[in-house]
Order: C-alpha cells, then sequence, then structure tokens
C-alpha cells in the first residue's frame, strides 16, 4: 500500500514540474518579448524575464514543500504575487499586441481613410470659388458678344452696343482699354478689331483672376485630389491584410503626412475662418508592441475581448503552477499513525509492589 501510495506521489511530483515548466518558458518568452521595447535590447529583457521565472520557479518549489510538510505558506505566495506583477507588464503587451494588433491596424486604417476623403472635400469647397468661375464666364461670354456686334452687318464696327459692352468690361474688371478703330468696314478688318479687343479683355481677366488665386486655387486642387488618390490606393492594399504591422503603419504615417499637407496648404490659401484642420493628427498606433501604449490603448478598447483575453491569459499562466500545487499536493501523514497500534488489555490488571 505505502508503495502504490509513493508512485503515486512521484506520478503528481512529476506533472507538477512538467505544467511548471512549460507555464514558466511560454511566461519567459512573452515577458522578454513584451519588455524588449522598454529596455531597449533583447539580450537584456531576457535575462530580467529569467530572473523572473527563476525566481518564480523557486517559489513553486518552496511553496510544494510547504504544502507537504502542512507548513503556513501565506508568505511564499506573498512574493509569488508581487513577481507576478513585475512579469505582468510585459506578459500583457505581448498577448494584447498579438491579440488585437490587426484589428487596432484596421481600426486606424478606416479612420484615417475618412479623415483623408473628409479634409480633402472640405478643401474643394473653400477652394472651388463658384463666384469666380462664374465671373470668368461672363466675360468670356461678352467677349463673344462684343465680337458678334463688331462684326454685324447692320452696325459694324465699335458702335453704341459694342461700347455699352466695353464699358461693362471694363467695369468688371477694373481697367480702361484704349479705343481701337477699324481701318475699314471689311470682314477682315472688323474681325482684327474684335480679336484685339478680346486680347486686352482677357489679359485684363487674368490679372483680375490672378488676384483672386483663381489658378493657384485649380492647382492646388489637382494636387490635393493626386495626393489623397495615392494615399487611399497604400491604405486600401494595407487594409486587405491588417496582420502586416508594417505595411499598415506605413500607409497610416502616409495618410497622416497627407493630410497635414493639405490642412496647412489650403488654410494657407484661404481665410482662418473658413477653414480648420486637426494640426495634432498623429499616429495613434505607431508604438504597437510598448507597454505604455498597451496600457492606454487597453483602457480604450474596454469592450474588446481582446483586451480581456490577454489579461486573462496573462494572470493564468503564472498562477496555474501554484494553483496546481494546492490542489494536488497534500500533506504528508506523520509514519507514526501508521503504524498497528497494540491492543489495550482487557480484565484485571495486576500491579506488582
Amino acid at each position: 500500500m505505502q508503495t502504490q501510495n509513493k508512485s503515486s506521489s512521484s506520478l503528481d511530483l512529476n506533472i507538477i514540474l512538467l505544467i511548471t515548466l512549460i507555464c514558466l518558458s511560454i511566461s519567459f518568452y512573452q515577458t522578454g518579448m513584451g519588455y524588449s521595447k522598454l529596455f531597449g535590447a533583447w539580450p537584456l529583457s531576457f535575462a530580467f524575464a529569467f530572473v523572473l521565472v527563476l525566481f518564480m520557479f523557486l517559489q513553486n518549489q518552496r511553496l510544494m514543500q510547504r504544502v507537504s510538510t502542512g507548513k503556513a505558506a501565506g508568505g511564499i505566495l506573498g512574493v509569488y504575487l508581487i513577481l507576478t506583477m513585475a512579469s505582468l507588464g510585459g506578459n500583457f503587451n505581448s498577448f494584447y499586441s498579438k491579440f488585437m494588433g490587426s484589428e487596432l491596424i484596421r481600426e486606424e486604417l478606416e479612420t484615417k481613410r475618412d479623415s483623408l476623403i473628409h479634409i480633402q472635400d472640405r478643401a474643394h469647397s473653400v477652394l472651388a470659388n463658384k463666384e469666380t468661375d462664374r465671373f470668368e464666364a461672363d466675360v468670356n461670354s461678352e467677349i463673344d458678344q462684343l465680337k458678334l456686334q463688331i462684326a454685324n452687318e447692320g452696325n459694324p464696327g465699335v458702335g453704341p452696343k459694342s461700347r455699352a459692352i466695353l464699358s461693362d468690361l471694363q467695369t468688371k474688371l477694373g481697367i480702361n482699354f484704349t479705343d481701337l478703330r477699324a481701318k475699314s468696314t471689311s470682314g477682315t478688318d472688323l474681325k482684327d478689331i474684335g480679336e484685339q479687343y478680346a486680347a486686352m479683355i482677357k489679359q485684363g481677366l487674368n490679372t483680375k483672376l490672378g488676384a483672386l488665386n483663381h489658378l493657384q486655387r485649380n492647382q492646388l486642387i489637382a494636387d490635393i485630389d493626386d495626393r489623397v488618390k495615392n494615399a487611399l490606393l497604400l491604405v486600401d492594399q494595407a487594409a486587405k491584410d491588417t496582420r502586416n504591422t508594417p505595411e499598415g503603419l506605413e500607409a497610416i504615417n502616409k495618410a497622416v503626412q497627407e493630410y497635414k499637407y493639405i490642412g496647412s496648404k489650403t488654410l494657407g490659401m484661404t481665410d482662418n475662418y473658413k477653414f480648420k484642420y486637426d494640426d495634432t493628427f498623429e499616429v495613434k498606433n505607431g508604438r504597437l508592441g510598448e507597454i505604455d501604449h498597451a496600457i492606454r490603448s487597453a483602457f480604450a478598447h474596454l469592450g474588446a475581448w481582446g483586451t480581456w483575453l490577454a489579461l486573462f491569459i496573462s494572470l493564468l499562466i503564472d498562477f496555474i503552477p501554484p494553483m496546481i500545487i494546492l490542489g494536488m499536493v497534500q500533506p504528508e501523514e506523520d509514519d507514526r499513525r501508521n503504524l498497528p497500534r497494540k491492543p489495550t488489555p482487557t480484565g484485571v490488571t495486576i500491579l506488582n509492589n
């Protein structure tokens, strides 16, 4: 019977040892990975993780001895809790980055895509001056009317109607035109006069539009459209596989750069009260894999399954060994209790004097 109990106890100890080694090996790797950016070098972070895991292993051995002898183990568990909290930061950071990294990249790609499209639309609305476009169209229409009126066979040359058109154009453009007279009423001479007036008017129109930054605005709109198109191509490509973190972060960085470019350029060509943009716009997950980022991001995503799963596993892998020890190790019975007792004699006891 004792041989069977010893065999069973030995098997239990081997199982406990195996589970402890597996759990603490996982904890060692995840802690080293999670603290790598904090320490700035892989050897340092894994050296720190090794020391933590080594002390945790020793505490588990001490706990097993205490439990097997029936002694109190509160102090050992307290020290073990401190060691677990020291490894929790690295464990949680590593698991959180694995479970939530893809989701965080996907979420930010969608946000940056929407922000780019939104600022593009707003830039269009303030840069595309519809009144200026109508003004240019009206002047060009009057140029055509002037040419037709000068070449009118019923009243050829620069007559009253032509002068009325010229007077209106001078008022609109804020310039005075040189009086021109045709050499004759021939079609060629009249056409030549019309072209000369058209050239003067268009020169005045370009001067007027230049003062309104019309050309520069149109160039900026075209530049913005080209930049947004290229940035969205990168964003959409990265969104197809958000597990590729470097590609995702590259697309996000590009989107942020273009957003700020569009904002600053548009603001510089418009009145401040007409256009606003977020000049603090930045990459949110550029520090993915760092402990402080994991903590802030976890609080912002408390409703996500990945946050709680990462926390649960981070604690579980360190607490499984002591839980197994407390559940499987039984106090050893005193050998004297296992010895057979002598039967108590019955009847009269004779006392020898």
